[in-house]
Formats: structure tokens, sequence, C-alpha cells
């Protein structure tokens, strides 16, 4: 939590930001956060999602989706998504 309230104070300033590698945070514990409230937008970014876990030589261990004024079709999709 420091570390990323330092990064976010730095973002102001482009020369003090760099981009971490999987070697920055493998000490960490990353987890992505999705407000989802489509399924037409999740339908993409989810294949990014499940690149990017640490399993798949990324850097996320674990991946959270807050539902958010999502259509019984949008619920459908998400569980078979996550299934």
């Amino acid at each position: 939590v420091v570390e990323l309230l330092a990064a976010l104070e730095n973002l102001s300033r482009p020369e003090l930001v760099r981009r971490p590698d999987a070697d920055d945070v493998s000490h960490l514990k990353v987890v992505a956060v999705v407000v989802y409230g489509r399924s037409e937008r999740v339908e993409i970014l989810s294949r990014y999602l499940v690149q990017n876990l640490r399993r798949n030589g990324g850097i996320l261990d674990e991946v959270r989706f807050v539902v958010y004024q999502a259509a019984t079709m949008d619920l459908h999709f998400l569980s078979g998504l996550l299934a």
C-alpha cells in the first residue's frame, strides 16, 4: 500500500514513474478489481486478465469482480466466465 501511494504521488512527475516488472512485485499479492456491468466490455478484458495471471507468467494473483447494475444476461455471462 505504501509503495502504491508513493507511485500515485509521483504520477505528476513522469521521470519518477517506472513500470514494475514481475521481479518487483513477486513479494506482493497483486489483485485486480474490475467493476462489472456489461458482458461486452469484460469479454475482451477477460482475455488480458487471464494472460496476466501469475500462473500464466503475469503479475496478477487474483481478479475480483464488483457487480454494478448488471442485467440478468450479463450475470449469466459472468457466471460462465468464472466457471
